[in-house]
């Protein structure tokens, strides 16, 4: 729950409700929906908080939640498709956000992530998430690199592609250098 329903999936969803439309009222019954779901789940092990919850959420009245039925699986087409592609968005976030972090990269600058011998598959997945990518690892683009590798680059491994983030001009290279045990040339 935490790490995906809070972590993830409301951030997600940030940008479709300060939106608003109809993309934004389905993603609040979404939400609603799970956080729900999660309440159901939480239910046997935190009864007096999930029933607290419930009934300030407006789930139904208070002692309803103990009343509820219990969730049937549900099918899901291509599930397994669209959690390998969130999970890969999560994790170049993720690879991102921990270079920027090891490299001391201030959090209000953005930087280019580059993705050097991805597959077509993964380009077309950073297309596809270029929003959310760009505003929750603070990049400036996404995009493939072609060519030669930018000069003062941090890079680190995804699946096939070498995640690519130009850091020159947003950190001192040679105090991170020195900081790093190396030498600056």
């Amino acid at each position: 729950m935490w790490n995906t329903y809070c972590d993830w999936f409301l951030e997600f969803a940030k940008p479709v409700f300060a939106e608003g439309g109809e993309a934004a009222v389905e993603t609040r019954a979404t939400a609603a929906h799970v956080f729900g779901t999660i309440l159901r789940l939480l239910h046997p092990a935190m009864p007096f908080v999930t029933e607290e919850l419930w009934h300030r959420f407006g789930y139904g009245a208070k002692w309803t939640l103990i009343r509820e039925f219990w969730l049937e699986p549900v099918t899901v087409r291509d599930a397994e498709a669209a959690r390998a592609e969130l999970d890969w968005v999560v994790r170049l976030i993720g690879v991102v956000r921990s270079v920027r972090t090891e490299m001391n990269v201030p959090p209000s600058a953005q930087s280019p992530v580059l993705l050097r011998d991805a597959s077509v598959e993964t380009l077309a997945r950073a297309e596809r998430w270029m929003e959310a990518i760009r505003r929750m690892a603070r990049a400036s683009e996404v995009r493939a690199l072609d060519g030669a590798m930018p000069a003062g680059s941090a890079q680190a491994v995804l699946d096939e592609a070498t995640v690519v983030l130009p850091l020159a001009g947003l950190i001192d290279l040679v105090a991170e250098r020195q900081a790093a045990g190396g030498h600056a040339g």
